[in-house]
């Protein structure tokens, strides 16, 4: 568990996912910004992520950092811009809380997939470990 907050970050944290995935299974992470970022810095940080072809992006509301951004504004910035890199929108659901988009990419893994999640609150952060710890995964 991660927040790698920007482009650079987000190509290391990826880098090691893959690393771990090793030519197995899916990959798929969480993908949020604070809201005072430019939009070509979000946007930025999107094509990162589909540099590296994930099957999964939860685009996710970062609640507590909106920062004079409307509610839903990030992530369809983010999403349009994994769309407009290439990937489909099905892969591309959106969740408005942290706790949620983590439990979608739960729902969505399965053995020998690698899932990213990087989290930015320390109360989600948190829930996220406490989560992880009971998780069973389903068969």
């Amino acid at each position: 568990v991660d927040y790698a907050h920007n482009a650079a970050g987000l190509r290391g944290l990826l880098g090691v996912a893959e690393h771990l995935r090793a030519g197995r299974g899916r990959l798929g992470l969480l993908l949020g910004h604070a809201g005072n970022r430019q939009d070509t810095e979000i946007e930025e940080l999107a094509r990162a992520a589909a540099q590296f072809q994930p099957a999964l992006v939860v685009v996710k509301e970062n609640e507590a950092h909106l920062r004079g951004r409307e509610p839903g504004e990030i992530p369809r910035i983010i999403r349009a811009a994994l769309l407009r890199a290439g990937l489909p929108e099905a892969a591309l659901p959106i969740r408005m809380s942290e706790l949620e988009a983590v439990h979608c990419a739960l729902e969505w893994a399965q053995p020998g997939d690698v899932l990213a999640l990087p989290v930015h609150s320390a109360a989600a952060r948190t829930a996220v470990v406490a989560m992880l710890q009971t998780y069973v995964p389903r068969p």
